[in-house]
């Protein structure tokens, strides 16, 4: 099979075909004719998570702000009202509390929608003048180099 998440299948002209050893293993189980429940989830896809850890590599690297992408990532969460925020016992400042934005977390369509967001977000707070589209073209430069 291949490299696929459990349960994994594949749409066809005919249906759905297993992609998974665990999907093949409940295809073969399965009487023909025989009504089952896909879950319907489709995993997140992983060229659009790495494509938008580059646009924060490329937005950070131009916001004496933040020394790394995962900062510009925590700054963009709280732009965004992705967490809370918590006082914290003998602390003179509020602490952010991070809403996951894992696989786990967010479905794919949701995680479209939330890169979007975030490049927004960048370009509304952190490069003004620079264009979303612009942004975005640099990371996908910057991903293909």
């Amino acid at each position: 099979m291949s490299d696929a998440p459990p349960a994994s299948y594949r749409r066809t002209l005919t249906g759905f075909e297993p992609v998974s050893a665990t999907a093949h293993r409940f295809w073969v189980e399965t009487k023909l004719g025989e009504v089952v429940k896909l879950d319907g989830k489709r995993p997140r896809n992983l060229a659009r998570h790495n494509y938008y850890w580059k646009m924060l590599t490329v937005a950070a690297d131009n916001i004496e702000a933040f020394e790394t992408p995962q900062q510009l990532h925590t700054a963009i969460k709280a732009t965004l009202g992705l967490g809370r925020w918590v006082e914290v016992p003998g602390a003179s400042r509020t602490l952010f509390i991070e809403q996951s934005t894992s696989f786990a977390k967010m479905t794919e369509a949701e995680f479209a929608e939330y890169l979007d967001a975030a490049a927004r977000s960048i370009t509304k707070y952190w490069l003004r003048g620079v264009a979303v589209e612009q942004l975005m073209e640099e990371a996908r430069t910057a991903r293909a180099a």
